[in-house]
């Protein structure tokens, strides 16, 4: 656009928004009005309302006042009374209620009995006087049977306006007796209601029934009629005569001159109050208002057209600039390319030599990734042409599988930091070879997946391949990309695939993203015949259908499994939707698993039928594993594991997740690819410069923890409290600390809330990564220990898989170097696992969870008898006193060291005593909790027998070693070295030997010093054995 066209565009947007800002303030102004007036009508009756009903207590009084004096006055003369003795009650009854006590307003009582005036303030009226002429009797006769009011009238005493109260008397018998009368003055009541006000400038008004003022600060108004004052008052007085009881508002200019707000309304008793407040005053917050809203309007209109003007010369610049873009971009696009091609050129060529499965795996993924950020820098380059509808779209034969493949790897890699699960379906029949834009597809995919792990937090997404033949050589794709995210509102949808739109912004914060994804997918999957559509729910998921055509020439399918018939399958899958899927897979493949839902079903299947394969979840695979062991090789057993566990088996196969067609078929054919091999094991890192510090009160769990963790080489220190952990990390800077939640005394979270507190100049508390190592892995949980100051979350029984992306995760790279070893445990530990059995106790994961050395497991075993042992006394003792909160810690900690060793049946009822320890259950602690203590007596007895035949058979050498033939300056170097590794290694030779009871003797005194980390004692003794030789 030409630098003249853009000024003069400008000046048509700069005079709109000074319409538009006018307009704003106006339409603003008369909503602020309406509310203000609103207000201000609101307050008037409140007002209004207050005065009358003070007004209707004060005619209230003298109504009961007439009454009890009739009452009184007509029983008298029935009985035979003269008016001289009524006269004389009348006089004393006057004087009481003008005490000081009585109504300040009140002038007398009197009446007329049989023709005869008597008067209760002792006035004798003038010669002329006629009574039955006065207002208050001719109210009194013509409303007979009730209390009449009077109007205000002149006094006959003195001339001073009153009002009368009256009531004639009739008595039982029918004849009349007389009238009786009330006076009252109205000062108290005018100066009330001349004080009525807005604001300090307002005041109040009083009217008879006859529109005549009787209060009024202006004694100009009183006596006079208000319909004879103006046509404005006039029309007052005509609105309230319709019977209206509302308020009735209206503009005047008052005898003074002054414009004012009249606000009147009729009362119950036919009288009519009302309150007025000059215009000033009234407005007074509407102008303000109005004074403000033009202020913030004139500034923000004028900030804006300077902002439109400086757009204006932008926009002229970046027309001048623009012109270099397409060269720009081309160049940009020869630097990013250059290093990328690099980088994928060398990919390939590892690729090309002979490395393994898990290394070819990294490798694809490095080669996959950046084939994706080509695809995005071409995207980038060819937006203008996505925009104008010139796309460029390749057609070649590719691979189908692969494809898939490239996406799923690309996707699993964002989801380990993610609690999501990712399923993958696709249907087998699609041909293997179609003919298309690889490229993109993979980014349409990636896209649209990539959309569904930002926007879902917990569940799950799923990724389904469909296919529609519309042709002899042409189909439509199909892909189905579900997810239990956050979903989208039904407003939302007409922009989803509008440029640079992102809805439900304020709920989405945080997410990254241009708003141009979901465009560009569109805008090629439209490119391509097809298109994409969305079903959502919110709040539920979404779910993406994205369609385009594609060609293909060869019939041959993507996958299919050879004699199916003959492959027969279980499958022990405990989750109902991933059995699901898999089963889906595996149907598709005209495949008839059975599925097993627990260990007990798996077993019992494996007892009753032949299966050449059985596909186990890695939750349990340790339970699997020695069955498969016993069986020899007559089924292949494989383990289906997610990124980033560690398989710990090499005897058997495994899988990993997601699985769908092209995988399974891989499998079950026998093809043994690069990418699926049968024998994946993970590499781990060592960290032998980090300092790791753990904290649990149970030896067991320490135990447990750092057996764990000694494959990594770190500097471990321990401590069994929170009071302890804090102190340590005062004296000693740690990489990362492990603490446990629940801990007698400080429990992890005021340890944790003590540390961050902690000041010093680098923010080292602050930043110092904690992890929480506890058995409290119940939902919700993990949010509590993050908003008070934890890192991330370790659930006991510690998983190796985890723990490994933990340290990988909080542990700077700085100090990590890739170990040569892999976790791995033999087919004979598998058999000894399998052969060996405690009541209680399932030994098989025990091992997975103390690290898989045997060895290890039966040092761990110990360990938890001689602790049991202290903590059942300390729990009697804790019953005994009530002392609920260590009752409940102490049966946490038996709960997570039970089912470290594999008790898992006795930790389910520590948790049970847990919870009545919480809930305060005094009953149903003293009722279950000796039953636990015996059952845990019991226990600790069985494992201490299994210990003892387990050492028994690890000893079948009949010959022997004595204290000589051991290497102990090797076991003292590396104690004062603090080489734990070592350490367990030679301790590991030790506990396999046949040692003399003398030498055993002093092995285990060394080793019981190790197990509770106190390596001073333990050199000690090995230096005295040296003295003694």
């Amino acid at each position: 656009m030409k630098p003249r066209l853009i000024v003069q565009e400008n000046y048509k947007q700069l005079i709109f928004v000074v319409l538009a800002f006018l307009a704003m303030v106006l339409i603003s102004s008369f909503f602020a009005a309406g509310i203000v007036e609103k207000y201000m009508a609101t307050t008037a009756e409140g007002i209004l309302s207050t005065a009358e009903t003070l007004i209707e207590s004060e005619f209230k009084e003298a109504e009961v006042t007439v009454l009890n004096t009739a009452f009184s006055v007509r029983n008298r003369l029935q009985a035979g009374g003269s008016p001289e003795g009524i006269g004389q009650y009348l006089i004393e009854l006057t004087d009481w209620l003008k005490t000081p006590l009585g109504d300040t307003d009140f002038i007398s009582l009197y009446g007329l009995f049989g023709g005869q005036f008597v008067d209760g303030s002792r006035w004798i009226p003038p010669e002329d006087y006629r009574p039955e002429e006065r207002p208050w009797v001719v109210a009194a006769r013509e409303h007979e049977g009730t209390v009449a009011f009077t109007v205000p009238y002149p006094d006959a005493r003195d001339g001073t306006v009153i009002i009368s109260a009256s009531i004639a008397l009739r008595g039982s018998d029918g004849n009349d007796y007389g009238v009786v009368s009330y006076d009252m003055v109205l000062d108290s009541i005018s100066e009330y209601v001349k004080g009525l006000q807005f604001s300090k400038a307002g005041y109040g008004m009083l009217m008879g029934p006859d529109f005549v003022f009787i209060a009024h600060p202006d004694e100009f108004y009183l006596g006079r009629k208000m319909q004879e004052l103006s046509e404005g008052h006039a029309a007052i007085v005509d609105n309230l005569q319709t019977g209206n009881t509302r308020i009735s508002r209206v503009n005047l200019t008052n005898n003074q001159g002054v414009k004012v707000v009249a606000l009147y309304k009729k009362m119950q008793n036919g009288w009519y109050i009302g309150i007025a407040d000059p215009m000033e005053s009234y407005y007074r917050d509407v102008n303000f208002m109005i004074l403000v809203l033009s202020i913030v309007g004139a500034i923000l209109m004028a900030i804006l057209c300077y902002i439109l003007i400086k757009l204006s010369m932008a926009k002229i610049r970046s027309d001048e600039k623009n012109k270099s873009k397409t060269s720009f971009l081309a160049r940009m696009s020869h630097e990013i390319r250059t290093p990328m091609n690099s980088i994928l050129g060398m990919s390939e060529i590892i690729l090309r030599k002979n490395i393994s499965g898990e290394i070819f795996e990294y490798i694809s993924i490095i080669r996959q990734s950046g084939n994706t950020l080509l695809s995005i820098i071409n995207d980038i380059l060819d937006f203008s042409k996505i925009e104008s509808g010139h796309v460029q779209l390749e057609s070649k034969d590719y691979s189908f599988a692969s494809l898939i493949n490239d996406v799923v790897n690309v996707i699993r890699v964002r989801l380990v930091d993610k609690p999501l699960d990712f399923f993958v379906t696709a249907d087998s029949n699609i041909p293997a070879v179609l003919q298309g834009d690889e490229a993109r597809i993979r980014q349409i995919l990636i896209n649209l997946l990539n959309n569904a792990v930002k926007y879902t937090r917990q569940g799950h997404i799923a990724l389904d391949a469909g296919m529609k033949r519309i042709g002899p050589h042409k189909l439509d794709i199909v892909f189905r990309i579900s997810d239990t995210g956050i979903g989208i509102k039904a407003e939302d949808m007409k922009d989803l695939f509008n440029d640079f739109i992102r809805v439900d912004v304020d709920r989405n914060q945080g997410i990254e993203g241009t708003g141009l994804g979901l465009t560009i997918a569109n805008n090629l999957c439209l490119a391509m015949e097809g298109g994409i559509t969305v079903s959502s729910e919110y709040g539920k998921g979404s779910v993406f259908t994205a369609t385009m055509v594609q060609a293909f020439s060869d019939d041959r399918r993507i996958a299919w499994v050879d004699n199916p018939e003959s492959k027969k399958i279980l499958v022990l899958e405990e989750r109902p939707l991933h059995g699901g899927f898999l089963k889906s897979a595996m149907n598709n493949l005209a495949l008839n698993p059975v599925y097993a839902p627990d260990l007990a079903a798996f077993n019992k299947e494996l007892g009753e039928g032949d299966y050449a394969f059985a596909f186990v979840s890695s939750r349990y695979a340790m339970d699997c594993i020695p069955i498969w062991g016993k069986r020899g090789n007559s089924m292949q057993l494989i383990i289906m594991t997610e990124l980033g566990e560690i398989a710990v088996y090499r005897e058997t196969g495994s899988i990993l997740m997601p699985i769908y067609s092209v995988v399974l078929a891989n499998v079950l054919n026998g093809v043994v690819t690069k990418g699926y091999s049968s024998y994946d094991k993970e590499a781990y890192f060592t960290f032998p410069w980090s300092k790791i510090l753990i904290v649990d009160d149970i030896p067991t769990n320490l135990r447990v923890a750092a057996e764990l963790m000694a494959p990594y080489q770190m500097q471990i220190d321990t401590c069994q409290n929170g009071a302890d952990a804090v102190q340590m990390v005062q004296d000693k800077r740690y990489d990362l600390i492990f603490m446990d939640h629940m801990m007698p005394g400080m429990d992890g979270i005021e340890a944790v809330s003590l540390i961050r507190k902690s000041n010093n100049a680098d923010n080292y508390y602050q930043n110092l990564p904690i992890v929480m190592l506890t058995a409290n892995a119940v939902f919700g949980q993990r949010e509590i220990f993050l908003k008070n100051g934890v890192n991330d979350f370790l659930a006991k029984p510690i998983e190796v898989q985890k723990l490994n992306a933990i340290l990988k995760r909080w542990i700077p790279e700085s100090k990590r170097r890739e170990a040569n070893t892999t976790i791995t445990a033999s087919r004979a530990d598998s058999e000894k696992v399998a052969s060996m059995e405690i009541p209680g106790v399932q030994v098989s994961r025990g091992l997975a969870n103390t690290g898989g050395t045997f060895a290890v497991y039966l040092d761990i075993l110990a360990v938890f008898c001689r602790d049991s042992q202290e903590r059942s006394g300390e729990l009697q003792e804790a019953v005994e006193k009530k002392d609920y909160r260590s009752y409940t810690t102490l049966v946490h900690a038996l709960k997570s060291a039970g089912r470290s060793i594999g008790a898992y049946d006795f930790g389910d009822s520590a948790a049970a005593l847990e919870e009545l320890g919480k809930a305060q259950d005094a009953v149903g602690i003293a009722e279950k909790t000796p039953q636990f203590l015996e059952n845990l007596k019991t226990l600790t007895t069985t494992i201490s027998e299994f210990i003892a035949q387990a050492s028994a058979a690890a000893r079948e050498t009949p010959e022997e070693i004595d204290i000589s033939a051991l290497h102990f300056e090797a076991l003292k170097e590396a104690l004062v070295n603090m080489d734990i590794e070592t350490v367990n290694k030679i301790m590991l030779e030790y506990s396999m030997m046949p040692l003399d009871s003398h030498t055993k003797d002093l092995v285990n005194k060394i080793k019981e010093d190790i197990l509770l980390f106190e390596y001073d004692k333990a050199v000690e003794k090995i230096q005295g054995m040296f003295k003694e030789e």
